[in-house]
């Protein structure tokens, strides 16, 4: 390779070296072409052979391409710094707007809870004076029952009880509620006997009708055996 024979672009895309022998350059094409290097570049590498002219000509488009390059990154970095700062000022400002609205939103809070202790304390008032007053009605009612209604009676006031446990609780009938017993009893009475008397005539007419229905049979029978007798006496 002779001196100052290597050039590279700077993104690596191409490179040019120029050898003081044509078979250094053949073997070099004959080991490099169609390899992969670095071993995680997915493409191949195209080794060709070019003229001196070529070299130049490439060197100066790549040297005008760089600058392009240089100056697109130059203006897209600046473009990236203001985009930068107007991100940071609205950034800047809804943090400046969500400070007051917090301030704000704490404000409204105490107000709030100013408002809600003031009404939990005319609440509590209210309450009290509420109580004192129900008090002194009871106290009065209470006073009047005592002074007005007699005692309440317990159970065993009212009504009889039998002597063995559990205690079983029971009023005699009075006379009106006995003769509605009574009278309850009488009829149920009557309405068996009816029933008794009706059960027994049905039994009789049956025993009647069967006892005639026999003596038909017995009436039929002997008329057959005085109609055989007279067929034999002929």
């Amino acid at each position: 390779m002779v001196e100052d024979g290597f050039w590279i672009d700077k993104i690596k895309s191409h490179c040019f070296v120029t050898y003081e022998a044509e078979e250094d350059a053949i073997t070099t094409r004959e080991a490099l072409h169609g390899t992969k290097w670095p071993s995680s570049n997915p493409k191949n590498l195209i080794v060709e052979y070019a003229q001196q002219s070529e070299i130049d000509r490439q060197k100066g488009i790549t040297d005008r391409t760089e600058v392009k390059v240089e100056e697109k990154q130059g203006m897209v970095s600046r473009e990236r710094r203001d985009s930068q700062r107007d991100r940071d000022r609205e950034r800047r400002e809804r943090e400046r707007e969500r400070e007051r609205g917090r301030d704000r939103d704490r404000d409204q809070d105490r107000m709030k809870r100013r408002e809600r202790s003031t009404s939990r304390e005319n609440k509590r008032r209210e309450r009290e004076r509420g109580d004192k007053q129900q008090r002194e009605v009871k106290s009065k009612y209470y006073r009047r029952s005592r002074t007005r209604e007699p005692p309440a009676k317990l159970l065993d006031d009212l009504f009889r009880k039998t002597k063995a446990t559990p205690c079983i609780y029971w009023l005699p009938l009075t006379q009106q509620e006995i003769a509605v017993k009574e009278k309850e009893r009488l009829e149920r009475n009557k309405q068996r006997e009816e029933r008794r008397k009706k059960i027994e005539q049905e039994r009789q007419e049956e025993e009647e009708r069967r006892e005639k229905e026999r003596q038909k049979r017995r009436q039929e029978q002997r008329r057959s055996r005085s109609r055989s007798r007279d067929r034999r006496r002929r």
